[in-house]
């Protein structure tokens, strides 16, 4: 993730004249940075892996606000139920699933 977010800071921002964007893929990038040596340093997969969550979701209706379905923004929804499903346990997985399911209904919507 966190080569990931620092690559599409570059792209976003010397490529593609997305400015706010690339902020918003920058900060991404610092937060999974600091959410790595916190991991590091306690041992505590689980809130590294809701962490890691929280800053997905909370960056990706950041950028759907941002580009408002241009650039084929919502292609980007399909990324979230794997990884959730991947890190999560099954019943953390059903209720942060129907939560993401119910914020990008909304998106979609407006």
């Amino acid at each position: 993730m966190l080569f990931v977010d620092f690559l599409l800071t570059i792209i976003n921002s010397a490529i593609f004249p997305i400015y706010s964007v690339a902020i918003v893929s920058a900060v991404s990038g610092v937060l999974a940075l600091l959410t790595l040596a916190y991991y590091k340093l306690t041992r505590e997969y689980k809130v590294a892996t809701y962490l890691t969550i929280g800053i997905i979701a909370v960056c990706m209706m950041i950028y759907f606000h941002i580009v408002q379905n241009q650039h084929y923004a919502f292609i980007w929804i399909a990324i979230m139920p794997p990884i959730v499903y991947f890190l999560l346990d099954k019943s953390s997985v059903r209720v942060l699933i129907f939560l993401l399911s119910s914020v990008n209904k909304f998106n979609l919507s407006s």
